[in-house]
């Protein structure tokens, strides 16, 4: 038979040392990218610790009979609580590290107590295997949970690595309670499989992480292509996109705002300083800013407020569509509060107001622009509304 050609020991350091490098690379090359995925860090170190005591666990007698396989239990254990502290923070979830250590504390309990003071294998295996059950079932309801698209794929992975793993502990629990040889490493049949399916689960688990930082790569260049770098308001990419999710009828009020006197901070302070006075704005109009009402940089110093709420849009008599009052006294408040700011330079704004609807955006902002103008001809630091 081929199997009896299959090592399991020989096959459990092939893949154990293959997913330790894939967690490697993974841990690497998010640093590389500066990927700011939260949990990452914490999946990739537990998936090379458990691929570590896999191997401990295949080695044994090495030394002491119970040595090599509660070394390797611990390690899986910690491991897969490892795996489990990355997902509940990428979910952003508390992470239970007293549940955990908890867990790791019996476990390398039981792996000591049965092994060297009191050795009984088969209570020591069902032990173990029912705490490593409890950590896999436990990861794969939590990943299942994950519904952001960037990530979905990867953590339904991360599910299938924890249903795996679920069945082979619960197959060692089984093996243990029927007093089954549950410790060889003899090449049989059924230790080859186990090998090899415990193996490729945890290469499945590091493909669910490349998936996962893939997921947040892809992300960060989406935030990239819609907002600007330097202030983190949507860009003109990102206004279209926004106006897109509006009905074409909606009503919208906008301000056309300009910093005053800009280039000039620039030519005696700076761009830096510049760059610093353009952000002070950027923090004033995000302050403001809700599900319906955005800010955006244009470019330059030149941002526009949109507030789709229909509250921000006043019908005249004529059904002309205008600035409501209470999206001028926005705009205003703004002003004055850019004013009342203490961290030097001083500066202020001016802006110029319009309403209309989601359709005919280009011409209201055309509207407002000529207003802006209109107030930096008036001295500046005011608000046009018409």
């Amino acid at each position: 038979m081929i199997w009896r050609y299959l090592d399991p020991r020989s096959m459990a350091v092939t893949l154990a040392l293959t997913a330790m490098l894939l967690a490697a690379a993974i841990q690497l090359t998010s640093r590389a990218i500066g990927s700011r995925n939260l949990g990452l860090s914490f999946s990739s170190r537990g998936l090379a610790m458990a691929a570590l005591g896999f191997m401990f666990v295949m080695h044994r007698g090495a030394g002491p009979v119970w040595l090599g396989p509660t070394v390797g239990n611990g390690c899986i254990l910690i491991g897969t609580g490892l795996m489990l502290a990355g997902t509940q923070q990428r979910l952003g979830r508390p992470i239970p590290w007293r549940l955990l250590l908890a867990i790791w504390v019996v476990g390398i309990g039981v792996g000591i107590w049965f092994g060297a003071i009191e050795p009984h294998l088969h209570i020591r295996v069902f032990l173990l295997s029912f705490l490593l059950f409890l950590e896999a079932v436990w990861l794969t309801r939590l990943a299942w949970t994950e519904k952001r698209a960037p990530y979905r794929t990867g953590m339904r992975l991360m599910s299938a690595f924890g249903v795996v793993f679920a069945a082979l502990m619960g197959t060692r629990m089984l093996s243990a309670a029927l007093d089954l040889n549950v410790e060889t490493g003899q090449p049989t049949l059924l230790s080859a499989i186990t090998v090899l399916v415990g193996g490729m689960s945890l290469i499945t688990a590091n493909l669910g992480l490349i998936y996962i930082s893939t997921g947040d790569l892809k992300k960060r260049l989406e935030h990239s292509a819609t907002h600007d770098s330097l202030t983190g308001l949507l860009n003109r990419q990102g206004l279209r996109q926004w106006l897109n999710t509006l009905p074409p009828n909606s009503m919208i009020a906008l301000a056309m705002v300009d910093l005053d006197h800009l280039k000039l901070i620039n030519d005696r302070l700076g761009h830096a300083v510049g760059d610093r006075t353009i952000q002070r704005l950027a923090d004033l109009l995000e302050s403001v800013c809700t599900d319906t009402c955005k800010a955006v940089r244009m470019g330059g110093e030149e941002f526009v407020l949109l507030d789709a709420d229909p509250r921000a849009v006043q019908v005249t008599e004529g059904a002309e569509r205008v600035a409501s009052a209470q999206f001028v006294a926005c705009i205003e408040a703004l002003r004055q509060a850019l004013m009342r700011q203490e961290e030097a330079p001083q500066t202020s704004l001016s802006a110029g107001l319009s309403a209309g609807t989601v359709l005919g955006f280009e011409a209201n902002l055309r509207v407002a622009d000529a207003r802006l103008y209109e107030a930096k001809r008036r001295g500046r630091n005011i608000v046009v509304v018409s």
